[in-house]
């Protein structure tokens, strides 16, 4: 029998483990706690993978296709789907992460070598990034689209400082992860 030899960038490789990631980021939606407007969801750990394994670019590629699959009529988000969804309070954490994935992909890309705690803060600037922007934009949807007056700081501590300790674990976990499976991310990202 002949083994043929496959190269180790191959789109064919690619495209299976920006598969598996992107299987990851939905189902992280799914594995949810509703609490009052944002939900506790895995979505935000998986897209630290995503970007930890992935890098920066293919990261907030599989994160975009994520979006892109959500926005059209496949119900991928955790409180649906659809292209109205983006007048739902909650759509911009999904920007948060879209950013989140290629900032902390790209910082970790370039970082010449990843120790826990260069993780850590890197992780934990995603982390601040997907709580900056998904407050924001829940300020100005219920406040300019829905039109219920709400002031920012409730937000920040319903829509923010109430998940920080939850998604702080998670940049903990990833941190660690990370940092034990050194070879193995150098691998995944040569091959995406």
């Amino acid at each position: 029998m002949v083994r043929e030899n496959y190269p180790e960038n191959s789109r064919t490789t690619k495209l299976v483990l920006s598969g598996i990631f992107l299987t990851l980021i939905i189902a992280g939606a799914f594995i949810k706690i509703p609490l009052g407007l944002v939900p506790v969801t895995l979505q935000f750990a998986m897209v630290l993978l995503t970007a930890t394994f992935s890098g920066g670019r293919r990261g907030a590629f599989i994160v975009a296709a994520y979006l892109l699959m959500g926005l059209t009529v496949i119900p991928v988000f955790s409180q649906g789907g659809g292209p109205s969804y983006i007048f739902n309070p909650t759509f911009g954490y999904l920007i948060g992460m879209l950013v989140c994935a290629w900032v902390t992909g790209t910082l970790k890309e370039r970082a010449p070598e990843i120790t826990f705690s260069r993780s850590l803060i890197i992780n934990t600037f995603g982390m601040l990034i997907v709580y900056s922007l998904g407050v924001i934009y829940m300020y100005f949807i219920l406040n300019f689209y829905m039109g219920k007056t709400t002031a920012i700081s409730p937000l920040i501590v319903k829509g923010a400082l109430l998940f920080i300790p939850t998604d702080f674990f998670w940049c903990v976990v990833v941190a660690v992860a990370e940092v034990r499976m050194k070879n193995i991310v150098k691998i995944m990202r040569s091959r995406l």
